[in-house]
């Protein structure tokens, strides 16, 4: 992780962002629990860290679970009248759904 590369500890970083201790620390970098943005952002200003870093498990998963709706969604437009904003809703969401599987 992008601290750990740093020469700073987790108590080094705690007093940085004003937090009574580094337990907090400890427990966002083992993915244990989610950062609020306010820490986002100050990793991010620390260390250069992209946002999306402590966000991949999450990303995953609100990825698979759209992919899956999508899916449902997609047979539903593809039942109803091809008006030309159906086929613009399908083509969207079958792109979508292209990027999100791969």
């Amino acid at each position: 992780m992008y601290r750990k590369k740093s020469p700073l500890n987790q108590a080094d970083i705690a007093y940085l962002l004003k937090l009574s201790d580094y337990s907090s620390i400890s427990r966002w970098e083992q993915g244990q629990r989610m950062p609020n943005n306010e820490i986002l952002l100050a990793y991010h200003v620390l260390f250069g860290m992209p946002v999306d870093g402590f966000l991949i498990e999450q990303k995953a998963y609100v990825s698979r679970v759209i992919a899956e709706r999508l899916t449902f969604l997609l047979s539903d437009l593809k039942s109803q009248r091809q008006s030309q904003k159906v086929v613009s809703r399908a083509a969207f969401l079958e792109s979508l759904y292209s990027r999100l599987i791969s």
